[in-house]
């Protein structure tokens, strides 16, 4: 059960669309497959993956955000639903993308969130994941509630992956690629180091 009130729903309500700008290093996907977003927001990705010949599906904890995703991608099919209990069959969706979503959540959920997703997924199917890594400037900001994680003052929680947690954590898949991306920001005339993880799994 989606609960209205959540750190999620509380911010799309007082910030609007978090989201903007344009979802970098989109995986090439086959046209027809059937496409699984988790942690859609407010539709940022939706709306490049519906470009595309593709059956797209996003899903979010926040009703919010869903209502503003399906304004922005009239082409996809959006739901309210938890990553630790897809509302989903099993082996439904050709491929399951999530970015910036299973760091949100804390040890137990993610491990749960990873056999959902494995769920979800029919054989050969594939998972594209993306998150910040520890060597992220944001790592540290805020209370540590776990090893790598720390909540802001507006409730919502960020864990920074290293790519050993990674890899213990889709054990279950069979990893294709993985990386670190790397960027730097500068801020009040300073520059801050930006890191991203990104991964590949298949399901066998």
């Amino acid at each position: 059960m989606i609960k209205t009130e959540n750190p999620w729903e509380n911010a799309y309500n007082k910030q609007g669309s978090l989201w903007a700008g344009h979802q970098h290093l989109l995986p090439e996907i086959e046209k027809g497959d059937r496409v699984l977003e988790t942690g859609c927001g407010n539709g940022k990705t939706a709306v490049q993956l519906c470009s595309r010949e593709i059956i797209c599906h996003g899903m979010d904890i926040s009703l919010s955000a869903i209502r503003m995703a399906a304004g922005a991608c009239r082409k996809a099919e959006f739901y309210a639903g938890d990553i630790t209990a897809i509302p989903a069959k099993d082996e439904v969706y050709d491929t399951v993308i999530s970015f910036h979503t299973i760091s949100h959540l804390n040890e137990t959920e993610r491990f749960k969130a990873a056999s959902e997703i494995y769920r979800v997924l029919r054989n050969e199917g594939r998972f594209y994941f993306r998150d910040f890594g520890a060597g992220d400037l944001r790592c540290g900001k805020g209370v540590e509630t776990e090893r790598n994680t720390f909540r802001k003052g507006n409730g919502i929680s960020t864990h920074f992956f290293d790519m050993a947690g990674v890899t213990e954590l889709f054990r279950d898949f069979k990893p294709v690629d993985s990386g670190y991306i790397h960027w730097k920001m500068r801020v009040k005339g300073h520059e801050h180091q930006r890191e991203e993880i990104h991964a590949v799994f298949l399901k066998e």
